[in-house]
């Protein structure tokens, strides 16, 4: 009678250590976040669409990379949060026109779309077309945004430039970033200005 009075005292306060040693997990978790999922979220949601419609993307800002290299030069505590939490609303990335067609484009913006998500996409006219007196439209970029969020919290825009073959393997180039008024208030609410780009 004494074991079971001992072994149920035991279970007892080992369940209410437990208890507290959860609580004070989840204290300290919440804690030593520096940034909201949404960042990661936005990220994972972009590359597995592009990488489901075969556009290859590629990272082009010089801040995140310059992050990583760093990373393996000093050592970081929160190793989870030591590449896009740098309070950063914008990560560039970048594809090549060659494997991004106008239709893998327009399948891609319809699956990220389709996940609750807005895609402002740019266009321009074909500069190698112009001069033969065609006027054909080519996207230039891609803006991927949650308009969820409120811009109190921490919010985050996907950039994709799309290059193209200027001549022949020696020459790369891209379009300009023209917004429209509407996409600049769309910005605006996450608190983007032209100038981060």
């Amino acid at each position: 009678m004494v074991k079971t009075h001992l072994l149920f005292m035991i279970c007892i306060v080992s369940g209410f250590l437990l208890t507290l040693q959860l609580i004070s997990l989840q204290l300290l978790v919440r804690k030593g976040q520096i940034q909201e999922k949404s960042s990661w979220t936005l990220l994972d949601v972009v590359t597995l669409s592009a990488n489901q419609h075969s556009i290859p993307l590629f990272l082009i800002d010089s801040e995140v990379l310059s992050n990583i290299s760093a990373k393996s030069a000093k050592p970081i505590l929160d190793s989870y949060c030591n590449v896009l939490c740098t309070g950063r609303k914008i990560t560039h990335l970048a594809t090549f026109s060659q494997f991004a067609t106008q239709l893998l484009i327009s399948r891609f913006i319809h699956s990220v779309k389709s996940k609750g998500f807005t895609v402002l996409e740019l266009k321009e006219l074909d500069p190698t077309l112009v001069h033969f007196g065609l006027e054909v439209s080519i996207p230039t970029h891609l803006i991927v945004i949650d308009e969820k969020l409120h811009i109190k919290k921490t919010s985050h825009v996907i950039h994709i430039a799309i290059f193209y073959e200027r001549i022949q393997s020696t020459n790369w180039w891209y379009g300009m970033l023209s917004l429209t008024e509407h996409q600049q208030r769309l910005l605006h609410r996450q608190g983007i200005r032209k100038s981060f780009f």
